[in-house]
């Protein structure tokens, strides 16, 4: 009774079409009733769910439903908890002593959550626990698999690409104990206090007097009570704050002033610095109101939406919109008011969102620093619909096709490729599926210009058709014809042997799709439309290991409808090109990527250019990540003429409008020779 259950969508192997690790954003839960049965509703259609549940004192059972369809639109899974295996051991230093308060972790594998892995994810959150005064620790309750288990600071030491995270790989069956483990703490681990100083600044480094800065130590369980301990300080006219004996483990940094973004910081085992840098931001006030005045009655949220200079939504808010969520959204009042605090400074639209409504949307605001702008009232409509039919290649009516409806100024472009890669993750905009007669409708949408497009398994994606929606008027659209798609398929292998789970792309100028390679080292990609496609192997492991490196592969194929094209690569003929980056910048990303001469240079390309981004495939051939001292190896590098570089990216590397905004000459540009044996690079950055 009352026990948590959670619905993931799963991640078909063949491609991103069910979410995977991404699927996980928005995952719907609902508790158990008297008798132990549940019930999620309102879930998006041609998914597979796991159905996970959360018993106290025991593991977190996992049930994979079947796909859910307009024909077969309810899965019954049966959930059963267990006891689960536990992991008991020791921490001690690197002399053998034990050491007590040092938080122990399970480090997830990234691979195998990015393939739909829920229980890794869901065995990561039973941790971390803190070994006791003598050393001893235990995690309880884990099912059957591999443990990868670290004493320290976990995320410092993991790699989310499944590189060597230097943990204790530790397997259990699910039903017996594993004991006598013993992990080696980092020696900063020893230093658990320590006097802590900080400064507050801006974004250009000015400092901030006056602001509230708070110091939680997290780790309850050494705590009276479980109570977290928390000292409170305020910055000094330099912007600086200083605690003697604070905790400098498992320790939260929190800072606060007026008009400005709250920020926080983690303190790694041992840091006794910490600077926190705050944003300028607004405040909007308002109220949600139906078109009689009155509250809405449901629930409803509201967000502030970025608006770029040519009046549309930023790439990064359409993608949110796309996703079904808002950027900035806040849960609004009963009685229909709202309040949104740290907006970021610029000019915003204020979006209402509620089920069965279309979208609220004020004018454009422009903000400033410390702005408090009220007064703002947004008017829930029931919205226009859309309806129409989707037929297939022979004109026939067809039912089960999922048709999206994407506002013409945000569709194609890059947004449009990421949501053909990950459509479960966008399952939260406007959508219709298509009942046995081929027709569909939209209903509550905001009047505009529209981009429709029907997607089906057994097809090529359509075409586009542009449409006008009408204030609070249907519209009927002319019909959809879905096309009849081609193939790639192929393999990879390494010394005659296959290589299962390489992450593979195949992406066109209108078209992206992933996989995974199978245990027989092949994939498969199904209905694409006609065209060239760039395929890229990448050895994500390889590539994202810390002082690692992989070689890609990349190849060039033309799809043509219903026809297979075949492309087979093959790995471990090359050489290693190995170094050290001197000066490297400590940027969020330290990559380095190997093109072959001829290609376009990184800032001569327009990051939301599709075509652009293909004919720059063509030409990369590998990548790394620098390690702590800067140093690469870079394996499996075919004979060549390349160019080894160190590009530049924006401070949020999936922020792809970013890229536009900075001057995009790499750190480090170099010339490299691969002929018949290993090679030697050694670089400096510069700015």
């Amino acid at each position: 009774t009352g026990q948590n259950v959670t619905a993931f969508p799963q991640m078909e192997i063949t491609d991103f079409t069910s979410g995977g690790m991404l699927g996980r954003l928005d995952p719907r839960k609902t508790e158990t009733l008297e008798d132990g049965s549940f019930r999620i509703g309102g879930l998006p259609l041609d998914i597979a769910y796991n159905a996970s549940a959360t018993v106290p004192d025991l593991a977190r059972t996992t049930v994979l439903s079947d796909k859910l369809t307009l024909e077969r639109p309810i899965a019954l899974v049966h959930l059963v908890a267990v006891r689960g295996s536990s992991i008991s051991g020791t921490v001690v230093t690197e002399l053998g002593k034990p050491l007590g308060g040092v938080q122990v972790a399970i480090l997830p594998d990234f691979q195998a959550l990015m393939e739909g892995g829920v229980m890794a994810a869901a065995d990561f959150s039973n941790a971390p626990v803190t070994s006791e005064d003598d050393g001893t620790f235990t995690l309880e309750h884990l099912h059957a698999g591999e443990y990868n288990l670290v004493a320290g600071d976990a995320m410092a030491n993991f790699n989310p690409f499944g590189g060597d995270s230097g943990g204790e790989l530790v397997e259990v069956d699910g039903v017996s104990d594993v004991t006598g483990v013993v992990l080696v703490a980092p020696p900063e681990a020893e230093n658990l206090r320590g006097d802590l100083t900080g400064w507050v600044r801006d974004k250009e480094g000015n400092p901030l007097r006056g602001a509230a800065v708070t110091i939680t130590e997290t780790n309850d369980e050494t705590l009276p009570d479980g109570e977290p301990a928390e000292l409170v300080l305020t910055t000094d006219g330099s912007g600086r704050f200083f605690a003697k004996d604070a905790a400098i483990a498992e320790t939260m940094v929190e800072a606060e002033l007026a008009g400005f973004s709250s920020e926080i910081e983690f303190l790694e085992a041992g840091q006794t610095e910490v600077t926190l840098v705050l944003e300028l931001v607004a405040t909007i006030r308002g109220r949600v109101v139906l078109s009689d005045g009155s509250p809405p009655g449901i629930d409803f949220r509201v967000s502030a939406e970025e608006v770029t200079d040519d009046g549309t939504s930023s790439l990064e808010t359409q993608l949110s919109t796309m996703m079904g969520g808002g950027l900035l959204g806040d849960k609004g009042n009963d009685d229909g008011t709202f309040e949104l605090t740290e907006v970021p400074l610029g000019t915003v639209e204020v979006v209402a969102r509620a089920s069965g409504f279309a979208k609220a949307r004020s004018v454009p605001i422009t903000l400033s620093a410390g702005d408090v702008v009220e007064g703002i009232e947004l008017v829930l409509t029931r919205g226009a619909k859309v309806l129409g039919t989707v037929v297939d290649p022979n004109g026939t009516p067809l039912s089960g096709a999922k048709v999206t409806c994407t506002p013409a100024s945000s569709s194609g472009g890059m947004q449009d490729l990421i949501a053909q890669a990950m459509p479960a993750m966008f399952a939260g905009g406007d959508t219709g599926l298509t009942s046995s007669d081929g027709t569909y409708e939209i209903p509550n949408l905001e009047p505009g210009e529209y981009v429709l497009r029907a997607l089906h398994d057994q097809y090529a994606r359509s075409e586009p058709v542009t449409i006008t929606v009408r204030p609070e008027l249907d519209t009927a659209a002319p019909h959809i014809a879905m096309l009849i798609g081609g193939m790639i398929e192929g393999s990879a292998s390494r010394d005659g042997e296959p290589i299962p789970r390489m992450m593979v792309q195949a992406f066109s100028k209108g078209a992206m799709k992933q996989a995974v390679t199978d245990q027989a080292g092949r994939f498969r990609f199904e209905n694409l439309p006609d065209g060239d496609f760039a395929v890229m192997f990448m050895d994500i492991a390889g590539a994202m290991r810390p002082g690692g490196g992989s070689g890609m592969r990349t190849r060039m194929v033309e799809v043509v409808a219903g026809t297979t094209a075949t492309v087979d690569v093959t790995f471990g003929t090359g050489h290693t090109v190995k170094g050290k980056i001197e000066n490297a910048p400590d940027t969020p990303m330290r990559m380095l990527v190997l093109r072959k001469k001829g290609g376009p240079a990184p800032e001569d390309i327009d990051p939301l250019d599709m075509e652009a981004a293909m004919e720059s495939a063509r030409f990369q051939v590998a990548m790394a990540i620098l390690g702590s001292e800067g140093e690469f190896e870079i394996k499996d590098v075919e004979p060549g003429e390349y160019i080894l570089e160190m590009p530049k990216m924006p401070e949020n590397p999936m922020d792809m409008e970013g890229y536009s905004k900075i001057d995009r000459v790499p750190y480090v540009r170099k010339e490299v020779t691969v002929g018949s044996s290993d090679v030697t690079v050694n670089a400096r950055a510069t700015d």
